[in-house]
């Protein structure tokens, strides 16, 4: 390239620049006369094209986790705090920053939008839907750092105690309906794994690696609860401890129970419980037939009504 060229190149980078610089520090009209286009702090910035428009950089007020606060009213009205309250025991003394139930909050819906772990809970602490949605003590401080959501994660509620108690307080959540009939479904599922996990075996069904819990729903299919268990066992395993403790809870309620699965738990030893507790069962379909006695193969019918 020329000198002479080379000159003009520079030349046209400079006014360039010069053009830029100028464009930044325009004077602009605004109401009560003109004034220089600057940033500053806590102000809104302003365009000058339509003066209607605002950028305000505020990251602190921003959050892409809106959709949790209707969960968050759910619960206040469903009165998760006092159940919080009456049934977890909280063993970590009188000098506590955060409660219980702020805690227990952050740890379920962090996993509701999708964070992984306890990791997250470093960037989710100034949240402004984490610091709202917990108690008035956390609004302007954030909510619970890594350091202290894991051991009340790994250390409290993993206490025998409070792991039963979960399970009540999960049972009370669901609001008994104006029917008198209460139909309990159960079913097992596979959770997958990719590593050594304890308990974890191959199971031939799901032709995989995993976990092989037994599930515990309504007849409107909410969760009721759950009994995680080795990848090789039998569907029907561990039933009674997952389905008697609802059937004696129901029936003090004042409902008809109808304890509803498929075929894979049309057990003999299931049917004579059910009926020591003055109950019907249903396997498969529901097939409401009064004195019928179905066949353990089959599974897609009354036991009877007793």
């Amino acid at each position: 390239m020329s000198s002479h060229s080379l000159f003009e190149a520079q030349v046209s980078d400079r006014m360039i620049n010069a053009s830029i610089h100028a464009a930044l520090t325009a004077r602009k009209r605004h109401s009560g006369g003109w004034h220089p286009v600057r940033e500053q702090q806590n102000q809104p910035f302003q365009f000058s094209f339509n003066s209607s428009l605002k950028v305000d950089f505020q990251g602190s007020r921003v959050t892409s986790d809106g959709s949790l606060l209707p969960v968050r009213e759910l619960d206040e009205r469903l009165g998760l705090s006092e159940l919080i309250a009456e049934h977890l025991t909280d063993s970590r003394g009188k000098n506590t920053q955060l409660p219980m139930a702020g805690l227990l909050r952050q740890a379920v819906y962090s996993r509701l939008a999708g964070y992984a772990d306890v990791n997250d809970a470093e960037r989710l602490a100034p949240d402004p839907t984490f610091r709202l949605m917990g108690s008035e003590r956390i609004w302007e401080r954030g909510a619970a750092l890594t350091f202290r959501l894991q051991p009340f994660e790994t250390k409290l509620l993993t206490q025998e105690e409070n792991l039963a108690r979960l399970a009540v307080i999960n049972r009370q959540l669901d609001c008994p309906g104006g029917s008198d009939r209460f139909a309990a479904a159960r079913d097992s599922t596979e959770i997958p794994v990719h590593g050594q996990q304890e308990q974890s075996a191959c199971n031939g069904n799901f032709e995989s690696i995993c976990y092989h819990p037994l599930l515990l729903f309504n007849a409107e299919g909410d969760f009721l609860s759950t009994k995680l268990r080795p990848g090789n066992v039998n569907s029907a395993q561990d039933w009674a401890e997952l389905l008697l403790p609802e059937i004696e809870r129901q029936q003090e309620l004042g409902k008809e129970v109808v304890p509803r699965a498929d075929a894979t738990f049309a057990k003999p030893e299931i049917y004579e419980a059910l009926e020591e507790n003055q109950l019907a069962a249903t396997t498969g379909a529901d097939r409401r037939t009064t004195g019928q006695t179905c066949a353990f193969t089959t599974g897609y019918c009354w036991r009877k009504d007793i």
